[in-house]
């Protein structure tokens, strides 16, 4: 690559310049609603799918941009009851969500239609959009993906159900400082959810089938929304334990979202992604 997609713009293709179009996919009768960054350039180009968090007030459309003039098409998309997407917000509504946004995009017509490499699919998620990146590579729906200051879902419902009087309470006043951007969901809506999917959603669990895919595994030394020691490091022992072979992991200076190190992050992706 002759220039840096970090700091400077690809040079200008004619034929095909770079643009951008909405997404729109319907899963379960409810509209999703997104927005896809097409980069500049002839023939088929590598997806990403940029996964974002509860309620997703970041989005990284920062690394939207730089992806794309790296070469990438880069999506960011909202789930079900987030956003102005419609129908009900739930933790198991962001993986069928995902799921049909990747079937959307390897469709044969729809894939040749916006120059999609359907073999170098990457998700890359932050936060529960993190967990969700992870728990599409354990599905065996992509075989790159990354995550950023995950997560783990599952933890959360084992904690909920081991303390009840001292977690619900403060999960409680957690998700309803949160859930303004969301529809049709409640605090109690997602802490049963939790609960009832304590085991199945835990990433510790799915180690052996993460070990076998691409990961790039990020993680937050300041971050006091997930604890690195909590969600990054257990998570990235659990897989290094089993097969470290396809696994990088990192864990950067800053806060849950990166927010003094946005050079940085997007620099570690470029590298992990060349």
């Amino acid at each position: 690559m002759s220039f840096d997609p970090i700091s400077q713009d690809p040079p200008h293709d004619t034929d095909y310049p770079a643009r951008m179009s909405e997404l729109e996919v319907t899963v379960s009768g409810a509209l999703l609603n997104g927005v896809i960054y097409h980069p500049s350039g002839e023939g088929a180009h590598p997806l990403i799918v940029l996964l974002h968090g509860l309620p997703g007030h970041e989005r990284n459309l920062d690394l939207a941009q730089i992806l794309r003039r790296a070469g990438y098409i880069t999506c960011v998309f909202h789930y079900k009851g987030a956003w102005g997407s419609g129908g009900d917000y739930r933790f198991s509504h962001i993986l069928e969500d995902v799921q049909a946004v990747l079937a959307h995009f390897r469709q044969t017509d729809i894939a040749q239609a916006l120059q999609i490499d359907t073999d170098n699919i990457i998700t890359i998620g932050h936060s529960v959009g993190g967990w969700a990146s992870l728990m599409m590579a354990s599905m065996g729906e992509v075989t790159q993906a990354v995550s950023l200051s995950h997560a783990n879902i599952g933890l959360w419902g084992q904690q909920l159900l081991e303390s009840p009087a001292i977690v619900r309470p403060m999960m409680t006043n957690m998700l309803n400082g949160i859930l303004g951007p969301l529809q049709g969901v409640t605090a109690d809506d997602i802490i049963a959810e939790l609960e009832a999917h304590a085991d199945a959603w835990d990433l510790m669990r799915h180690a052996s089938t993460l070990a076998n895919k691409n990961l790039l595994i990020v993680g937050a030394k300041r971050d006091q929304i997930v604890s690195p020691f909590d969600h990054h490091m257990p998570v990235v022992q659990a897989i290094q334990a089993v097969d470290d072979t396809h696994l990088s992991s990192q864990l950067l200076a800053s806060d849950h979202s990166y927010s003094g190190n946005r050079i940085a992050l997007a620099r570690l992706l470029l590298d992990w992604l060349s």
